[in-house]
C-alpha cells in the first residue's frame, strides 16, 4: 500500500468559513430557482408542483401519465421504470434557467431523469409522445433522430398493441404535420447518415421521420424493427430489410410521390 507522507496545507478557519457561505448560498439558489411544493407518488411516477399546483392536480397529472404509459408499455417498450415528472403552471417559470427559449411544452432531461411538463396544455396524445422518448432511451440510448422523433409522433396519436406488424385500427400522422407533405415531397432527399442523425433540429426533419414511420407501418416491418431493435439488435439495415439503407431511402422517397402517403393508414 502506498503511503504519503506529504501533508495536505491546513486550511485556515476563515477560509473554511467562506467556502461553507459559498456553497450554502448556490444550494439556496438552486432550491429557490425551482421551489418544490406539493409532492406525491403515483403508480411509479413522482410528481412534484414547481409553482402551486395542487395535489388534486397532480394525482389528474398522474392518471393521464399512468394511461399514456401502461399503453407504451402494452404496445412495444414492456415494462420500464417510470421518471419523475416535474409539473409547472407558469410558462415563464416553464421555460427559464435551461429551457430559455424553447417552444415545446413537455421535455424529458435524460441527466436528471426527469420530464418537466406544463399543466395547462397536457392532453394524452403530448404524454404519449414525450413518455415514448423516455421509455426509448431508457432501453436504447443511442436511437437514430428518425426513430427517436418519428416513432414518438407516430405513438402519440394511439398506441395500440402491435401484432403480427400491424394494429387493429387505422392510423396516420398527427393532423398538424399532415400539410407539410407538399413540401416534404418537395425536397431532395438526404443521404442515410443526415437522415439517421441530422446536424439539427428542424420542422422538416421531424416530418420526414414521422413518414418514414408510415412507410414501415404500410409495408408492415415497423413492428418487427421496434421490437428487434429493443432487444439489441443493432443492424439497421437487415432490421429494415429488403434493400440497402440508401436505397431504403429512394424507396421512400418514391412512395412519398404516391398517393398512399396521403391516406390514413390501413390496419390489419
Amino acid at each position: 500500500m502506498l503511503r504519503f507522507r506529504s501533508r495536505a496545507p491546513e486550511i485556515s478557519a476563515p477560509l473554511r468559513q467562506g467556502t461553507l457561505l459559498v456553497c450554502l448560498f448556490f444550494a439556496a439558489c438552486q432550491s429557490a430557482r425551482w421551489p418544490l411544493q406539493a409532492r406525491i407518488d403515483y403508480r411509479g411516477f413522482r410528481l412534484a408542483a414547481v409553482d402551486g399546483a395542487t395535489e388534486e392536480q397532480l394525482q389528474a397529472v398522474g392518471a393521464l401519465a399512468d394511461r399514456a404509459s401502461l399503453e407504451l408499455e402494452n404496445c412495444c417498450f414492456g415494462q420500464v421504470e417510470r421518471p419523475r415528472i416535474l409539473v409547472f403552471r407558469d410558462l415563464a417559470r416553464y421555460r427559464s434557467g435551461d429551457r430559455a427559449g424553447l417552444e415545446s411544452l413537455a421535455r424529458y432531461h435524460p441527466g436528471r431523469d426527469e420530464l418537466h411538463l406544463l399543466s395547462p396544455v397536457l392532453s394524452i396524445a403530448l404524454l404519449r409522445h414525450e413518455l415514448s422518448h423516455v421509455y426509448l432511451y431508457r432501453r436504447r440510448q443511442d436511437a437514430p433522430y428518425w426513430l427517436q422523433e418519428g416513432l414518438a409522433l407516430w405513438l402519440q396519436e394511439g398506441a395500440a398493441r402491435w401484432e403480427h406488424d400491424c394494429v387493429a385500427e387505422r392510423r396516420d400522422v398527427p393532423d398538424q404535420l399532415r400539410s407539410y407533405l407538399t413540401s416534404l415531397r418537395a425536397e431532395p432527399p438526404p443521404d442515410w447518415a443526415s437522415f439517421a442523425r441530422p446536424a439539427r433540429w428542424s420542422a422538416m426533419a421531424a416530418v420526414r421521420s414521422v413518414y418514414f414511420i408510415k412507410f414501415l407501418f404500410q409495408e408492415r416491418r415497423l413492428a418487427r424493427l421496434v421490437r428487434l431493435y429493443l432487444h439489441g439488435e443493432d443492424d439497421m439495415e437487415a432490421l429494415i430489410g429488403r434493400d440497402s439503407l440508401e436505397l431504403q431511402l429512394q424507396r421512400f422517397r418514391q412512395w412519398l410521390q404516391q398517393p398512399a402517403a396521403a391516406l390514413t393508414a390501413a390496419g390489419c
